[in-house]
């Protein structure tokens, strides 16, 4: 007997195997961060921040017992906002009539692989792109997440907490002339690695295990690569570099790897990342949805993400139209230890 399933539950199916055997090629920071995503039942993820470092003293063996600085904590919130990246695709009822009754997940993807390869494309690349460019603005261009600019940003205010605490700014250093691109060199690489080592954004080597270089296709390709020709290694084995970064890894450099992105916030900038430091946090849509509405909404996951599909509209005669949605929120628990970034750098 030949199972038959709702148009959501085949179209959930077919997303789930559609994603068994598909990885996208631009969306970088998703697939780095994205296979440890927490899901949670609050719409605000909170941690205790450390803000100054703890200071040490000395005293005669037999001189006077007092207390050292401990170092200042607080209490860092974001919130996991009320906003989802979205796209819609309308699809032909007799299409998903005919899928339903064969039970064919192979059949739903054979007529409807467009559909699904730009539905997830989009998706996708929004949230890749508001994990770099996100300020937490309910918009297009943040989808609510306070992405790698928020985190950068030299004044005002990160998770609640100012930024003119010590251990609550991330390195920043510019050119010259700020605002004004000049060519690499090594002595600016050296010197930003050597800045993190003495502000203990480093707690290990600066090495892939901890490490990664994020920056444009063109200082990718033209720039990093010749600045270092006799250093970049294009066959290493990667001992000890994160699972995840391996295939964004053009080559490595001082023993990180280096991933370029199309996004044009890394235009003339190049960020360095210990990924241990950031996590990915989203609602847990999926429990009291599909409590509620069984047929019509389900959840597919890409890496950790959970996306959902909801079956939105049938008022047309011959269309049933979908939704899918997901929503998330980048932590960086450590603002000095999980970024810094060279800027002005010529492409």
């Amino acid at each position: 007997m030949v199972n038959t399933y709702s148009p959501t539950d085949l179209m959930n199916a077919a997303f789930s195997d559609y994603l068994a055997d598909t990885r996208f090629n631009e969306t970088p920071m998703l697939d780095i961060l994205g296979t440890n995503v927490v899901t949670v039942n609050t719409r605000e993820v909170s941690w205790g921040a450390r803000l100054t470092d703890a200071e040490a003293s000395g005293r005669l063996v037999t001189g006077p017992l007092t207390d050292d600085g401990r170092g200042s904590l607080g209490r860092a919130r974001l919130p996991i906002a009320d906003y989802y990246a979205k796209h819609q695709m309308p699809l032909i009822k007799r299409d998903l009539i005919e899928a339903a009754q064969s039970g064919q997940t192979s059949q739903v993807r054979n007529l409807f692989q467009t559909e699904m390869d730009d539905a997830m494309r989009a998706i996708t690349m929004a949230i890749d792109n508001a994990l770099v460019s996100g300020v937490g603005t309910l918009n297009t261009t943040s989808y609510g997440i306070n992405g790698l600019n928020d985190i950068i940003k030299q004044t005002g205010t990160y998770a609640g907490l100012p930024h003119s605490n010590p251990r609550w700014k991330s390195i920043v250093q510019s050119g010259a002339v700020a605002g004004t691109s000049e060519a690499l060199t090594l002595e600016r690489v050296t010197s930003m690695l050597r800045a993190r080592r003495k502000a203990g954004a480093t707690s290990g080597r600066n090495d892939g295990a901890r490490l990664f270089a994020l920056t444009s296709d063109e200082i990718q390709g033209d720039v990093l690569r010749n600045l270092f020709a006799d250093q970049v290694v294009l066959n290493s084995d990667y001992a000890g570099v994160q699972r995840d970064i391996l295939p964004y890894a053009a080559y490595m450099i001082h023993g990180f790897p280096v991933v370029s992105t199309t996004n044009a916030e890394l235009n003339n900038r190049i960020m360095f990342i210990d990924p241990s430091k950031l996590q990915m946090y989203q609602f847990n849509d999926a429990a009291p949805a599909a409590q509620n509405n069984p047929t019509n909404i389900g959840f597919f996951s890409y890496k950790g993400l959970q996306i959902r599909i909801a079956e939105v509209n049938r008022d047309h005669p011959d269309l049933i139209t979908f939704e899918l949605t997901t929503g998330c929120q980048l932590k960086a628990a450590d603002p000095l230890q999980a970024l810094s970034v060279l800027t002005d750098v010529s492409q």
